[in-house]
């Protein structure tokens, strides 16, 4: 288990959300360990963290408006499962590529979808902190859910918006693809962001980042993509002609 919370509502507000946040995911999800499925356990302690910041909201006052986006992963033999609620993402990179990403919870996202903007439009638009899902502030705490399989070499990223909103997505994806060892790799992505951030004036979002190395396959397999169905469609055509014609 992987839980990546980022807190909003100010300096007090957003640590003390995102605080109670992974506290209340994590406990759930040790106390479901041997139960429900991954799936259940997650949806079970967003559902938790979201009751418990409205609960510390109204026994602490000046917290009214604290909230937090969630980015969180379980993963084993069978697969990866992913829960996303905010602007917090995780992506799976296969071979340098993005295999998986998950979709924001926000307004530019929303744009996006509807192809109002482009994602480089959206990273750098003024309305980018926009949230429309996340614990305690908005209307909607309802986490999208993904089973994810993987395959040995995979990484799954679980990072927030002050890191992928720095640079780029194609920049970002280089680096987080690279051959690079992964004791050096957060460290050199973080360094780039701080860079950034700094050569912007200093006034840059903190930013955490967690990498998971595969070193297996997952049981769950890939399904194929229309391309691979298609080259796999042929494939099985000429190999049917080829045993006619030796025949």
């Amino acid at each position: 288990l992987v839980v990546v919370c980022d807190g909003m509502g100010g300096g007090p507000g957003g640590k003390t959300a995102s605080r109670i946040a992974k506290t209340e995911i994590v406990n759930t999800v040790m106390a479901y360990a041997n139960g429900a499925s991954r799936q259940e356990a997650l949806k079970v302690g967003i559902g938790r963290a979201h009751e418990a910041i409205l609960k510390e909201m109204a026994r602490v006052p000046k917290l009214q408006g604290m909230g937090s986006t969630v980015i969180a992963v379980i993963i084993n033999n069978q697969s990866a499962v992913v829960a996303c609620l905010g602007d917090s993402r995780c992506y799976r990179i296969k071979r340098g590529k993005v295999a998986f990403r998950t979709t924001d919870h926000s307004l530019v996202a929303e744009l996006v979808k509807r192809k109002v903007l482009t994602e480089e439009q959206a990273r750098t638009s003024p309305q980018s902190n926009v949230i429309t899902r996340a614990l305690g502030t908005t209307s909607n705490q309802v986490p999208d859910i993904f089973e994810v399989p993987y395959r040995r070499g995979d990484r799954f990223v679980l990072c927030t918006d002050g890191c992928w909103g720095s640079m780029p997505e194609p920049q970002l994806i280089a680096m987080l693809g690279s051959q690079t060892e992964m004791a050096s790799l957060v460290n050199n992505v973080a360094s780039a962001v701080d860079r950034r951030g700094m050569e912007s004036g200093g006034g840059h979002d903190n930013h955490t980042m967690a990498i998971i190395e595969m070193d297996n396959n997952s049981i769950s397999k890939e399904a194929m993509d229309k391309s691979t169905k298609i080259l796999f469609a042929v494939l099985c055509g000429l190999l049917t002609i080829s045993v006619i014609m030796n025949f």
